[in-house]
């Protein structure tokens, strides 16, 4: 083994992401299989409802989670090294008791007042709005769940309720019935296959927690800082929706000003790209827990260490296929119809935009798990106004090729921004360079 690749190894980054990798490619395949047989199972129509609603409810969850997924690594890594077990199962309550409470809230005004609320929506959906509220408060309990373990040192086990128990339940739900004689399935049947697969996931998701419980000191005793814990969520959650929005603003000004088309070729070429951010996600997953603890005894080299080795080792990865990406976009892209080879330009300019995110590493990251996640929600908001500006001139003066370069160019400078506070605030490199790591 190359001496690199051995300290890699030794380290634990190299065979974390590998796993995590592993673990989000196998969902990735299973999510395209089960596409495959709804689209068969259920027409365009019914699908169409499906994915309103699923779609929607991952979107609503952000406001309902409010960033505590992410506040449940850094703050259960904390508490468990320091043997903190008023704070650690405080912060537990807190979190799930505030979701789970959005919830109910949400619930309880769908019931008052359902034609109040079905009015927001297009009346084909307004049948199944209701399964909106019933899958919320299960996928807002996966997430946390998933901080959870990722918080207890399982970034692996994080990662499986959601990523392949979930979906293959969903998938074998699904096979089933297509093998019913003469089975009549609509978009309320399979949101109802999605709630029960989810409810045996967070079933997975509580019993992989039990496993890595640490045994402290006090186990029955509660402590309490709601406010500090709801800053740091306010902060992580704006950035989250913040960032979401603006990722939206290019494909909503180039529904706005041009045809349907445009919309499709620009999705298809941007999701397309985004296969490439796989890597940038398992890796990660693989590192949070650590940073967090590394902070917490002020570890800064080891710090720098991790960063570099995770930036190099997943561009490492993502740089092939963005290459076969580049050199073959248009035939890639005639997979999906003869008339989205004219997106190729449109693609590469996305896998450039990738590239350089990858590259620059897991800055934001180390923001978050380092007590410093103001800065992204500042840095997010700046580029909230200068994305709607750019969304809406180029989009305007050059269709879908300006919506793709007002996405590139909002989405790099936010991460070349947050790379110079890292580098300022805690005198780490997180690119792919690492000033203060050499290999």
């Amino acid at each position: 083994m190359p001496s690199f690749l051995h300290k890699f190894y030794r380290n634990g980054v190299l065979t974390s992401t590998f796993y995590s990798l592993l673990i989000r490619f196998s969902g990735f395949a299973i999510t395209i299989l089960t596409t495959v047989l709804l689209t068969n199972l259920l027409g365009s129509e019914q699908y169409g409802r499906y994915v309103y609603i699923f779609s929607l409810a991952n979107l609503v969850v952000l406001f309902v989670v409010f960033g505590m997924d992410t506040l449940l690594v850094r703050q259960c890594v904390i508490y468990v090294l320091n043997r903190q077990s008023a704070l650690f199962h405080g912060v537990l309550v807190t979190t799930f008791c505030f979701a789970l409470g959005t919830c109910s809230l949400m619930l309880a005004v769908y019931s008052l007042l359902p034609n109040l609320v079905e009015t927001w929506f297009p009346a084909q959906f307004r049948d199944v709005l209701s399964y909106l509220f019933i899958l919320l408060p299960v996928l807002a309990t996966i997430r946390l769940l998933e901080g959870l373990n990722r918080g207890l040192h399982a970034p692996l086990l994080a990662q499986l309720p959601d990523q392949i128990i979930r979906r293959f339940l969903f998938f074998t739900l699904t096979g089933i019935f297509i093998l019913l004689p003469n089975h009549s399935v609509s978009a309320s049947t399979m949101l109802g296959a999605q709630a029960v697969a989810g409810l045996l996931c967070v079933g997975a998701g509580v019993y992989f927690s039990r496993m890595q419980w640490p045994v402290l000191r006090g186990e029955r005793e509660f402590e309490w800082e709601v406010s500090r814990w709801m800053k740091s969520s306010f902060h992580l959650a704006g950035t989250t929706i913040l960032q979401t929005v603006v990722a939206q603003f290019p494909l909503l000004f180039l529904g706005y000003f041009a045809l349907s088309d445009s919309v499709a070729q620009y999705s298809v070429a941007e999701r397309t790209a985004a296969f490439l951010n796989l890597f940038f996600i398992a890796s990660n997953f693989a590192i949070a827990g650590r940073i967090a603890a590394n902070n917490n005894s002020q570890r800064v080299d080891e710090q720098q260490e991790v960063a570099t080795k995770a930036a190099r080792f997943a561009f490492s990865l993502a740089l092939p296929f963005a290459l076969i990406l580049l050199v073959f976009a248009e035939p890639i892209l005639a997979i999906y119809g003869d008339e989205y080879r004219d997106s190729a330009s449109m693609l590469r300019l996305f896998v450039l935009g990738y590239l350089i995110h990858i590259a620059a590493g897991p800055a934001a990251l180390f923001l978050q798990m380092t007590h410093q996640e103001k800065y992204t929600l500042q840095v997010s908001t700046i580029m909230f106004l200068v994305s709607l500006a750019l969304s809406f001139l180029l989009t305007k003066h050059f269709a879908q090729f300006g919506a793709a370069l007002a996405f590139v160019l909002s989405f790099v400078s936010y991460k070349l921004i947050i790379v110079m506070i890292v580098r300022q605030k805690l005198h780490i490199d997180t690119s792919i360079i690492g000033f203060r790591c050499q290999l």
